[in-house]
C-alpha cells in the first residue's frame, strides 16, 4: 500500500532526529 511506501522516511528521519538530539545532548 501507498501508507508502507513512506513509512521508512519517516522512519529515517525520526532515527536522525533522535541521532541528532542525542548528538548535541552529549556535546551540552
Amino acid at each position: 500500500p501507498h501508507s508502507f511506501q513512506g513509512s521508512p522516511i519517516v522512519l529515517i528521519t525520526a532515527g536522525l532526529m533522535a541521532i541528532a538530539f542525542f548528538g548535541f545532548g552529549g556535546l551540552i
